[in-house]
């Protein structure tokens, strides 16, 4: 499997890893990571993750007193992969504590969602973790195990969202992350859509509205994000996602999707 784009080290600036750093066997699965603050950066340019992560190469370092950033990779909430330290080396940010999994920094890939307690990942942030996995999983004979942090030390990390993502297998299963539309899609091909519709279309905008972060965890059942998001019915729930929507957009809040509120989802 060809290596997805992943910024590099370079690419940010930043030196080649030390070889102080001891090579790891980073092979039995990965590990989630987040942010132990929301951070908003779905809703900002990339330059915001871009700086997000140089920043968090400087509190690793001069905070914490590690010798580099402690995460393997970073998925943002655009859909890029950030490099930190890589496959294959020692990490920093998943210590054993009390009766955890042992050898979280020098057997496993960690990767953080750049993302924060409240806040859901994006389409394009599991995409990407999906790229990064299928790739590590190819090419590096990394193992199908997915854990998060909290399996290895005493944290609230990943967060209960991401976690709950971890549990019901969205991690492992490229199939839960439908495909986004491209910008370049004819919106005139989309249909005008309301409640009581039910159409392939409605999940589309199911997952739309779920990667612009309009989506509240009161929505989603308890049979996980995957069921919710293949549901085809337009029903009520549908249509205040869509109003709160339509209201943050300064569209009309009519809750019919048409094409000037297709065109915000697709363009955001």
């Amino acid at each position: 499997m060809a290596m997805p784009d992943i910024t590099t080290r370079s690419e940010l600036g930043w030196p080649r890893l030390s070889s102080t750093i001891p090579v790891a066997n980073t092979n039995l699965g990965m590990s989630a990571h987040y942010d132990g603050a929301d951070k908003g950066l779905a809703g900002r340019n990339h330059t915001a993750c871009i700086t997000y992560w140089k920043n968090c190469r400087n509190s690793h370092m001069n905070g914490n007193g590690w010798s580099d950033i402690g995460y393997a990779y970073a998925v943002c909430p655009h859909g890029h992969i950030l490099e930190g330290r890589g496959f294959g080396r020692q990490q920093a940010a998943q210590a054993q504590q009390g009766n955890k999994l042992p050898n979280g920094n020098s057997r496993w890939v960690t990767v953080t969602f750049m993302s924060g307690p409240t806040e859901s990942p994006t389409l394009q942030q599991l995409a990407a973790w999906h790229r990064l996995r299928g790739w590590l999983r190819a090419d590096k004979g990394v193992a199908a195990t997915v854990h998060g942090h909290r399996d290895f030390s005493l944290t609230s990390c990943p967060g209960d969202k991401l976690y709950k993502l971890v549990q019901d297998g969205t991690l492992k299963n490229p199939a839960s992350t439908p495909d986004l539309p491209s910008e370049d899609d004819d919106l005139m091909a989309l249909p005008m859509l309301q409640e009581n519709a039910d159409s392939f279309d409605v999940k589309t905008l199911r997952a739309l509205l779920y990667a612009r972060g309009y989506v509240s965890d009161a929505l989603v059942p308890d049979t996980g994000l995957p069921a919710w998001l293949d549901n085809t019915k337009f029903d009520v729930q549908l249509t205040n996602a869509v109003i709160g929507f339509q209201s943050a957009k300064d569209l009309d809040p009519d809750g019919i999707v048409g094409k000037l509120t297709w065109a915000k989802l697709l363009r955001q």
